[in-house]
């Protein structure tokens, strides 16, 4: 359990030592809201890499500063994890480019992201509270429910969601719309105001319109 901002950077002050070349991390979970001052304490540091290159770099340097992979539970079945990184009272949660399928780090949420720290050669961002509802919402963690209408009590820019969730469905729509839209019907039925919510909806019924569409044809 994490409980301090400065444990967080004892964590990538940890790490550093052992990251040969420059690399910046991307931070999405719950240590990303208790900088912004949304969280008091969280179980895991969520991070998200640019690419396979510096996943590699960063899954040895974790190894190297003593933490034991483990292999994720039933709770982590929606997230594409490799591994959680374990020691002590820290845990890390390590993705390459992408969780759940096709929602990845996009140019637009490299933009939104906020400097945080340099960390010998590691450079830590912290993505905007609209990017972290987006990855929040897609998983089964107990907690991240909770984070997601702590998020939702603060100013967001609704647009930008909807802009990314319509960005990266443009090639295709993937089943991780409709873990969004479950996720938001419930924070509206939990009287929260999701302006979005039509637009999501609608997304939504297309992508299923378009998996019922596959099933027929293959069973014909």
């Amino acid at each position: 359990m994490i409980t301090k901002k400065e444990h967080i950077e004892q964590l990538f002050e940890m790490i550093a030592e052992f990251v040969p070349v420059e690399c910046t991390l991307f931070m999405i979970g719950g240590g990303a809201l208790m900088t912004r001052a949304l969280k008091n304490y969280t179980k895991d540091v969520d991070l998200v890499t640019k690419d396979d290159a510096s996943y590699i770099m960063v899954d040895n340097a974790l190894k190297e500063a003593g933490f034991k992979p483990t292999i994720p539970g039933d709770e982590y079945s929606r997230l594409e994890l490799s591994n959680i990184y374990v020691k002590d009272e820290f845990r890390v949660d390590l993705f390459s480019t992408r969780v759940c399928h096709k929602l990845s780090l996009s140019d637009g949420m490299v933009q939104r992201a906020d400097f945080y720290g340099q960390f010998g050669r590691i450079r830590l961002m912290i993505c905007s509270l609209e990017d972290i509802l987006l990855f929040k919402s897609i998983t089964e963690r107990e907690g991240d429910y909770e984070d997601c209408k702590n998020i939702c009590r603060s100013s967001i820019d609704w647009d930008a969601v909807l802009d990314e969730s319509v960005s990266q469905s443009k090639d295709e729509h993937e089943v991780w719309i409709t873990y969004i839209c479950g996720c938001l019907m419930r924070l509206s039925e939990d009287g929260y105001h999701i302006p979005i919510l039509d637009s999501i909806k609608r997304m939504n019924d297309a992508f299923m319109k378009n998996w019922i569409e596959k099933l027929e044809n293959y069973r014909d």
